[in-house]
């Protein structure tokens, strides 16, 4: 009852390219930042200029291609004597200059004690 979810994010600091675990942190900062203010959300919404700007990468073509690296990465969940592979997004879309995108529920339930992967 009660019992602690661990979660490592090591695999998207060593299998993305630097664009895309920027992507990844952007999107990360974002889910954690929106779910601190408003609790969960079963979509989080990030303006895609800024995911331009915080990624590095110059054009969608780049945060596309970035968004697929991120979907190849899983994260590691250990509960009690059992570890449980995921990917980070539930559902991730490109739509009306937005990223909308939504995370599974062990992410967001420990979201807020995680720091930042990578910084």
């Amino acid at each position: 009852m009660g019992e602690q979810i661990n979660l490592n994010f090591s695999a998207f600091g060593t299998e993305l390219n630097a664009g895309a675990f920027a992507c990844f942190r952007a999107l990360y900062v974002n889910a954690q930042n929106s779910i601190n203010k408003s609790g969960p959300q079963a979509t989080y919404e990030k303006p895609l200029a800024e995911l331009l700007e915080a990624s590095g990468n110059r054009d969608v073509a780049g945060v596309a291609n970035s968004i697929r690296e991120i979907l190849q990465c899983k994260v590691e969940c250990r509960q009690g004597d059992y570890r449980y592979f995921f990917p980070f997004f539930t559902s991730v879309c490109i739509e009306n200059g937005m990223v909308k995108y939504g995370v599974q529920r062990e992410i967001e339930s420990a979201i807020t004690r995680i720091p930042v992967p990578g910084i």
